[in-house]
């Protein structure tokens, strides 16, 4: 828990802010916060809002704390929106967007970040701080070759010696953690140069030990952490190298050569360096060893009892807890001390670990405490904290605990209840209440550089561990209404009828609401009802354990449905304006939305329509069991049909109406839009003015996201407000006509049999902005264009109510299941007795989880597509399991493929897991990752949530991690999802291990975990070679998982696309007499683009015929490559076209495709070129030469300069392997087969 900032140094910010000379901008940035958090009126806060934005230009500085800010009062999505607006702006600067990617990248949109750095080198190529920024992101995400390019730019464009000895020290740590100790050395060895507390003296020894050089590695450490003998201090240099680069090796190796094993410190250093080592055993025999050193540090003791839980050894555990200090405990510790006693002592014991001996007389508690929003709460904290006696305190303070939301408050009556038990010898019962008072119930211990975790118990992972530790309540039902902004809809009319059953008064009713929620009267005071905060402790508390849970939106992201818990989803109204992936504007924004229907084991739903969109629209209809599925009335139509005459007139009189009006219910819908809040009030008043006449009352019911713009506005006359108390469906039931616009309120009230008009002066608008499932006549109700005509409709259906909705009666039919009042009831018996009727079978493809780890526009992605294409009419749906910054790079095309052949299944919120499977999972991210038997199990359990947090019960028919490029996406394909009868597999489309030790360092941790699928398969037979001996070698990978899967291709698109006209530039260009060859791929090192340019530098006079070169693609060595065309004088013989929406057009106008590649897996453009008849010359590496046949179907040349020349002479003389022995389509449909054989399991070759 943070520690609040002292007032002084707040003062001591303020004060640096005000007076700081270099940044004054950031005065004025307080003063907006400051102006903006005091509540001013909005047009002053405009205008200073609009002034700081408007001088971005000249203080780039200001961009990033400005959408971190945007962030904070608006959400994420709205900052990185925001941002987008910024970057399109003509007047961007590259300053400005390196400031806007750095947000991006805080917030984990790195395709956007990247594209915003790519677009800065373009616009200010010398500018230094674009490399700056790219070398720490690339940095903290582990591309070491995206680094290395970032940093050797940063050292050309150093301003001073000083700066550029800085980058070339880190130019020399890059090299290191590459694997390439001589290239750092070139650098490091200056480490004479730099001050003594420099960092970077601690990698140049390092880097000497590497490579043997043991004088400069003693000078290097004599220099860092000399010793006052004029040595080296070995515990301080093994504390650095720990703490500062995490070389655990490099700390064993230190402590030995000083021969200071012994000290308490190096025992302390040599368990975390054993624990990053995976050496289990002689971690904890370090650590067993300091423990009884009367020097060891506080942490040493609770870790060591912790330790000794995680790996089975609870008896030990229990006698390390007890012999924990004052000064060493903790009320976690406490607890986890507790937890153990229990089991083996009882009760009695535990407790009084928790609190010391029992205090009999009661106390006066603080309640020191955040906002709780039960309205009982404040009533029964003055009885509990008065001098009472103790039953009437005891029984205020068992009332008290399960209603609050905040965890200091939780804690201290859970103590307080604990002690007055305990007191009378009520020991199981104290137990109860005390084990409530800390959020963490599970042993963890850090695996970072540091003794202490960095991970904070975040309100996740105490959700996690309450799940993991407490029973489920099944007398508890715990619901929420509109993301806890209202106690209505069906989750009210539901709880309604449970409090009235008798046969039902066993069950506790909690609300999770916001502050801001309006409670229904009916709750407020019921002995049996409780509220708690959103989002809060309390609240994770009864979502892990409440047997029944409500919902009629979506679940917390950390919500995953336990076995014994039961979910019911009823949504919130039936869709008229589209949902999900209908959505024109972001048509995967429902990630949310489908994760907690499959989290559901019951959603009701009145129509058909509604089922589809809850569906189809959520991209689960493959995913979610017939089972789960239930048509029915809506349970909140029941208050509306049931309403009595009294409580009509009562609802009526608290309107402002007399005995002789009508009641005009005007409720337009959000138009989706937070910033047009005031215009919207504007427009509905005056609506509702224009629509108001004589004999009725017209009253207005904001929607709940823009209720609070209307506090500060008057009613015209004729119109009234309705309370915010007052149920929406009970006030249909005293209304006699509904007005709306696009709200799916109109159903309701057209289900109860009240006339509805509907207003549709905006609908061309809104179906072009927003998008609408069905026109309005359509939908029931009749349309009205204006104000004017809506009043026209009103007066005719209050003169004849039955005539007037006997015209649309067909379609309240169609999206009704019948309305008689019982609706609730009949939810209740389905969703608590399991009466329900089975909706029919339906035939579905069988779902396979698809995992690409993004769609940028690159060789993986083009091949993805094509097996998407392929599938199609098969067996088999792809689900594409994708997140924000997956999908920010792919390109319109691949987006259309996506939505016509798969689905996506959004990967949203932040990872399940307890603490420790969080720690795990931290370190499993990291370079220095090692598999244990402490590791692995909770590896795996911490997958195994997460695949239930987003997908539930799912049972896929296979799972196949494609992309194999995201350590985190293989882990959970391998480790967490869950299989029916099919397949789990993996596609390597390179040469695996080239990549991880040249370009990824990080994906060891999940190249590490590829023995834990079925199959392995590479795209090529050559990369299968490779592959299978690298993977053995390393992590002793079984050969036999190993297989050949080679890539589809969509052959229509590939030939359509060939044909397509060039732009007339391209064809001016292809047009020159000579031989034309082109290069298609990213420009990334391993694609090898610099050896063949100074290769033809070197023989292009030689040539008989002039020789032109087209690049296709981008990357990070797109101004290298400029930059090299100009050194060499290559600039009329070759263009850098840029990434191109179709290159098929420019294989098909050049002589020949070359691939110099220094690895490959099966390269797709070549099996491309081959379908469009180009010749292929490429180097002789195991995927070409696999897709090549060994040369049957085109040139290979040696990876050498020399092969390199003659790869360019052969092109140049016209020499080529022609390609009409290859037939695309044969080999398209072996590769389909192929695939679904694999993931079957009928394919049974292996590799030999």
């Amino acid at each position: 828990m943070s520690t609040p900032e002292p007032q002084s140094s707040a003062f001591a910010r303020t004060a640096r802010v005000l007076f700081d000379r270099k940044d004054p901008w950031r005065r004025e940035f307080l003063a907006l916060r400051m102006v903006a958090r005091a509540g001013f009126a909005a047009p002053l806060v405009s205008r200073l809002d609009e002034r700081f934005r408007s001088r971005f230009r000249e203080r780039p500085a200001s961009v990033f704390p400005y959408l971190r800010y945007t962030a904070q009062k608006h959400g994420v999505t709205q900052a990185v929106a925001l941002g987008t607006g910024f970057a399109e702006s003509p007047t961007v600067t590259a300053a400005v967007l390196v400031e806007i990617a750095k947000y991006y990248y805080s917030c984990g949109r790195f395709a956007l970040g990247d594209s915003l750095i790519e677009r800065a080198k373009l616009e200010a190529p010398d500018l230094p701080r674009i490399y700056d920024e790219e070398a720490w992101n690339q940095r903290a995400r582990g591309n070491l070759h995206r680094e290395l390019q970032a940093v050797r730019r940063s050292v050309e464009l150093a301003e001073d010696p000083k700066e550029r000895l800085r980058w070339e020290m880190w130019l020399g740590e890059t090299y290191l953690r590459l694997g390439e100790p001589h290239s750092a050395w070139e650098t490091l060895q200056r480490f004479t140069e730099l001050p003594s507390e420099t960092p970077s003296i601690y990698s140049a020894a390092y880097c000497a030990v590497t490579i043997g050089d043991a004088q400069a590695a003693a000078r290097a450490y004599r220099l860092a952490a000399p010793s006052p003998s004029g040595g080296i201090d070995y515990l301080t240099a093994a504390r650095e190298q720990l703490v500062t680069f995490g070389r655990a090796t490099e700390v064993l190796r230190l402590l030995k050569e000083g021969a200071v094993q012994d000290e308490t410190e190096a025992l302390e250093l040599a368990y975390r360096a054993y624990l990053r080592t995976a050496d289990i055993s002689a971690a904890m025999e370090a650590l067993t060893r300091a423990v009884d050193r009367e020097d060891r540090s506080a942490w040493v003791r609770s870790t060591l009892a912790q330790f000794q839980q995680l790996i089975g050894e609870p008896r030990a555990a229990l006698e390390t807890y007890g012999q924990l200090t004052d000064s060493e405990r903790g009320a976690a510790l406490d607890l986890l001390h507790a937890q153990l006693l229990v089991e083996v002592e009882g009760s009695e014991a535990a407790v009084r670990v928790m609190l010391g001996e029992p205090q009999i007389s009661p106390e006066t508690l603080t309640f020191k405490t955040g906002p709780e929003v039960d309205p009982q709460v404040p009533e029964l904290m003055r009885r509990a904290s008065g001098k009472v006696d103790t039953p009437s305190r005891q029984a205020a303070l068992r009332d008290l605990l399960p209603r609050l939301s905040n965890p200091s408050a939780i804690a201290e009556t859970a103590r307080a209840l604990g002690h007055s038990l305990a007191a009378e010898g009520r020991w199981d019962e104290a137990w109860d209440a005390v084990r409530q008072s800390h959020g963490q119930r599970l042993p963890a211990i850090s695996l970072g550089l540091l003794h202490r975790s960095l991970i904070g118990l975040t309100w996740e992972m105490q959700y996690a561990e309450w799940a993991a530790t407490e029973p489920i309540a099944s007398d508890t039902v715990l619901y929420e209404s509109s993301l806890g902004e209202s106690t209505g809809c069906n989750p009210l009319a539901i709880c309604l009828e449970l409090l009235r059953d008798p046969e039902r008064d066993h069950l506790t009713h909690v609300w999770s609401v916001t502050s801001r929620a309006t409670i229904a009267p009916e709750l407020l005071a019921h002995p049996r009802v409780r509220f708690v905060r959103k989002g809060s402790i309390g609240h994770m508390r009864y979502l892990a354990t409440a047997g029944y849970l409500i919902n009629n939106a979506t679940w917390e992201h950390c919500f995953s449905r336990r076995p014994g818990q039961h979910a019911l989803n009823t949504w919130h109204g039936v869709p008229w304006k589209t949902l999900g992936r209908d959505l024109r504007t972001d048509s995967f924004a429902y990630g949310n939305v489908a994760r907690s229907m499959l989290q559901a084991d019951l959603i009701l739903v009145p129509d058909s329509h509604t089922l589809d969109v809850l569906t189809r629209g959520m991209a689960i209809e493959d995913l979610v069991s017939p089972s789960t599925l239930m048509l029915s009335g809506y349970p909140r139509n029941d208050l509306a049909i049931n309403l009595s005459a009294a409580q009509r007139e009562q609802l009526r009189t608290r309107i402002g109406l007399s005995t002789s009006d009508k009641l005009v219910v005007f409720m337009p819908t959000w138009k989706g839009l937070f910033e047009e809040r005031n215009a919207e009030v504007e427009e509905t008043l005056a609506a509702a003015q224009e629509m108001s006449g004589a004999g009725y009352v017209v009253a207005v019911r904001a929607h709940q996201y823009v209720r609070e713009a209307f506090a500060g506005s008057a009613p015209p006359a004729g119109v009234r407000f309705i309370p915010d108390d007052l149920d929406t469906n009970e006030l249909l039931g005293a209304a006699d006509v509904l007005v709306t616009d696009f709200s799916s309120v109109l159903f309701d009230a057209a289900a109860v049999g009240v006339p509805v008009v509907t207003l549709t002066a905006a609908i061309e608008e809104y179906q072009a902005e927003r998008g609408l499932y069905f026109p309005p006549e359509e939908v029931p109700g009749q349309s009205a264009a204006t104000a004017a005509d809506a009043a026209r409709r009103i007066r005719e259906a209050i003169a004849n109510p039955a005539e007037y909705t006997a015209r649309y009666a067909a379609q309240t039919q169609r999206f009704s299941a019948g309305e008689h009042g019982t609706s609730a009831a009949r939810a209740i018996r389905a969703f608590f007795d399991g009466e329900r009727d089975p909706q029919p079978a339906r035939q579905h493809p069988r779902p396979l989880l698809l995992a690409t780890g993004g769609l940028p526009p690159n060789g993986i992605t083009r091949a993805a597509r094509s097996l998407l294409w392929a599938l199609d009419g098969s067996d088999y749906r792809p689900h594409l399991p994708l997140n924000a910054n997956g999908l920010d790079t792919a390109t319109p095309e691949t987006i259309s493929d996506v939505r016509q052949y798969a689905n996506v299944v959004p990967w949203v919120g932040r990872p399940a897991g307890t603490r420790m499977e969080r720690e795990v999972l931290r370190f499993f991210a990291s370079r220095e990752f090692r598999r244990s038997t402490l590791i692995d199990p909770f590896l795996k359990s911490g997958r195994l949530s997460e695949a239930r947090r987003l997908y539930g019960e799912t049972e896929f028919a296979a799972v196949v991690e494609y992309g194999a490029y995201d350590s985190q996406s293989i882990a959970l394909m391998a480790l967490g999802v869950r299989l029916g009868e099919g397949r789990r597999g993996v596609i390597l489309h390179s040469e695996m291990w080239k990549e991880v030790t040249t370009r990824y360092p990080k994906l060891r941790s999940g190249m590490s975990l590829l023995g834990e699928f079925d199959f392995i398969a590479s795209v090529s037979d050559g990369a299968r070679a490779s592959n299978t001996e690298d993977l053995f070698e390393q992590y002793g990978v079984p050969p036999e998982k190993h297989i050949t899967l080679e890539n589809t291709i969509n052959t229509a698109e590939i030939l359509a696309g060939s044909a397509a006209p060039l732009d007339a530039a391209d064809q001016e260009w292809y047009a020159r007499p000579g031989v034309h060859a082109c290069i298609v791929g990213r420009l990334s090192p391993e694609k090898n683009h610099q050896a063949f340019l100074e290769a033809l530098a070197r023989i292009a006079p030689t040539l008989e015929r002039p020789f032109f070169l087209t690049l296709l693609g981008d990357g990070p060595l797109m101004l290298e490559l400029q930059r090299s065309v100009a050194e060499l004088g290559l600039q009329g013989h070759v263009r850098l076209r840029g990434l191109v929406a179709n290159p098929y057009a420019h294989i098909r106008a050049a002589d020949a495709l070359l691939l110099p590649s220094l690895h490959e897996g099966q390269p797709l453009v070549i099996l491309e070129s081959l379908t469009i008849g180009t010749p292929v010359i490429a180097t002789d590496i195991p995927g070409s030469r696999s897709v090549l046949r060994e040369g049957e179907l085109g040139r290979l040349v040696p990876l050498t300069d020399e092969g390199l020349e003659d790869a360019i002479r052969i092109v140049a003389s016209g020499d080529l392997v022609p390609a009409d022995a290859f037939d695309p389509d044969q080999f398209t449909e072996n590769s389909r087969n192929r695939f679904l054989a694999v993931i079957d399991g009928q394919a049974t070759e292996v590799a030999g």
